[in-house]
């Protein structure tokens, strides 16, 4: 069985990137512009406000930490590191001619000893590590809550972790008590309460207690996932649910695991999506896809990028030579103010020309096509010259609004062209083509 793809995604902070001209690394914004300098030989993505970069130094690599204004939080002086999950990161040092791991905090203070052969990022509160070739896992305290003991070990989740000994499989928890017996061929992780594993060379789904679930005819089955595992037979995929009903027939050369409701999907080398009933919402046809993010899924068919929607229409006509996945970056506070209160008049109310299907990109001097419609009774338009100051989840500048209503006998369209006064509060955010809108719900327009 085959994942597929990973698609244009652009964060809602920094990227690394590589200046191909001088080999370096840096950061950059979605709209590319330099923010943090391009001075390093490596850099990776950020990770709890921290991103792992390191320079070459005297045949030795030298990692450390910068934060999000470039400023190095932890000193580049690490053999290796590993991202920052749940507050540490494991972190390497040389030392009596080989590297040992441990963990650090945030500002660089050890905080687990460096002494294991490799340590991992933290799950559930534990992570694994390795001594002399057996693995373990230790708290955030350092307590070896599970000795190093094991051939492999996987993440904890869902309370449990697959461990394998001599070649067999069981699952402990988070005591490290040994909950169902390492008898199994092969194990995967307990999703929807339920676990894929090979007994005496046959699939099967278990429960926590160890009970067999469903007895599965097949090659492979991957985990559940959103209620459905895929399955193959004959060099075929297709899914079954979580009663063993083969709801997507093996027509399938790929997939990828369901999310919000749908799956890729590819036969030959064209992609397209099922729903849970095994219904093509669209042609087996785009030469890549996106998953589904906040409704919308990225698609590219003959080298350009659109969005269709849930039904399967292109909502977005495939002409982009890039597009971001939508998302919804700022979540919703117990205070949300109105439009107004960021650089709107006295009364609380904004102002700003309404424009059909256009959108700014900062830093040129020009508009560039963007997209409107109606998705039944949300209507959506851009507005130009508002807010001085609009702040997103990361507290950055923005100038560019979007405006979305769904207030009855309201139409953006009667506005299209004309000065506006309005009140709203935040609805949502997206990136495309490189492009941030801060988006509203217009609560109401005098």
């Amino acid at each position: 069985m085959s994942f597929l793809l990973n698609g244009y995604s652009y964060g809602q902070g920094l990227t690394p990137e590589n200046d191909l001209e001088t080999g370096k690394w840096g950061f950059v914004d979605y709209l590319d512009n330099e923010i943090i300098p391009f001075k390093y030989d490596g850099a990776h993505d950020f990770s709890e406000g921290l991103a792992s970069v390191y320079v070459y130094r005297r045949n030795n690599y030298c990692w450390g930490f910068v934060d999000k204004t470039g400023k190095e939080i932890i000193t580049l002086k690490y053999g290796n590191v590993r991202n920052f999950s749940e507050g540490l990161a494991a972190a390497s040092i040389h030392k009596q001619n080989k590297y040992i791991w441990g963990f650090i905090n945030k500002v660089g203070k050890e905080s687990i000893p460096f002494k294991y052969d490799l340590a991992f990022d933290f799950s559930e509160g534990l992570a694994a590590v390795q001594l002399n070739g057996k693995y373990g896992f230790v708290d955030k305290e350092g307590n070896e809550v599970v000795p190093p003991k094991y051939d492999m070990v996987s993440d904890f989740l869902n309370g449990m972790a697959v461990v394998r000994l001599n070649d067999k499989r069981g699952f402990i928890d988070k005591t490290g008590a040994e909950v169902l017996p390492l008898i199994y061929d092969l194990a995967g992780p307990f999703t929807d309460n339920l676990a894929v594993v090979v007994l005496d060379g046959i699939w099967v789904c278990i429960d926590k207690t160890g009970n067999e679930v469903l007895s599965l005819a097949y090659e492979g089955v991957d985990v559940f996932w959103d209620g459905m595992a895929a399955v193959m037979q004959d060099e075929k995929c297709g899914f079954i649910d979580t009663k063993g009903n083969e709801v997507v027939p093996l027509l399938y050369d790929g997939f990828n695991r369901f999310n919000e409701d749908f799956a890729v999907v590819r036969l030959d080398d064209k992609y397209g999506f099922v729903d849970k009933t095994g219904k093509e919402i669209t042609e087996i046809k785009y030469d890549e896809v996106n998953d589904f993010s906040e409704g919308m899924a990225a698609v590219m068919l003959d080298g350009k990028w659109g969005f269709i929607d849930k039904t399967g229409k292109e909502v977005v006509a495939t002409k982009y030579d890039e597009v971001g996945d939508f998302c919804n970056p700022a979540p919703e506070t117990e205070s949300a103010e109105p439009v107004g209160g960021a650089g709107g008049g006295a009364d609380g109310y904004t102002t700003g020309l309404v424009c059909e299907g256009e959108f700014y990109h900062d830093g040129q001097d020009e508009w560039i096509t963007y997209y409107y419609t109606d998705i039944g009774e949300e209507q959506y338009a851009i507005l130009k010259g508002a807010l001085d100051e609009v702040y997103d989840s990361d507290q950055e500048v923005r100038t560019e609004i979007q405006l979305y209503t769904t207030v009855e006998g309201l139409s953006l369209e009667d506005y299209v062209g004309e000065e506006i006064s309005f009140k709203g509060e935040f609805f949502e955010a997206h990136t495309i083509h490189h492009q941030r809108g801060i988006v509203f719900e217009i609560k109401e327009i005098k």
